[in-house]
């Protein structure tokens, strides 16, 4: 998950302009909200597909599975928001950038 929400993250980063106007702001409601939704989805997709193989029921380790991919996007928003705030707004985003490319290239 946490490769899955790196992926996304830099497209996303990548994709957008850096608006120095807007301030950190932007940046970090692009990374926390992307992150975020992603595990909802994930963990939306993971629910229906667990309850369709299982007749209905779901297992205990399902709900750890779920919680597992939300500490896993968790994480990847914190390792690309410390940049961010660290940083003034240009150089921000590009420092996230690179730190969501060096875990790309380190898990992947």
């Amino acid at each position: 998950m946490a490769l899955y929400v790196a992926v996304y993250l830099l497209a996303t980063l990548a994709a957008v302009e850096d608006d120095p106007s807007s301030g950190h702001v932007r940046a970090l409601g692009l990374v926390w909200g992307t992150s975020f939704a992603l595990a909802l989805a994930h963990a939306f997709a993971f629910h229906i597909a667990a309850r369709m193989t299982t007749a209905g029921r779901t297992a205990k380790g399902d709900a750890e599975e779920v919680a597992a991919q939300f500490a896993g996007a968790g994480a990847v928003a914190v390792l690309a928001s410390i940049p961010v705030l660290i940083l003034p707004n240009s150089s921000g985003y590009d420092a996230a950038r690179l730190t969501l490319a060096l875990l790309i290239g380190c898990c992947g």
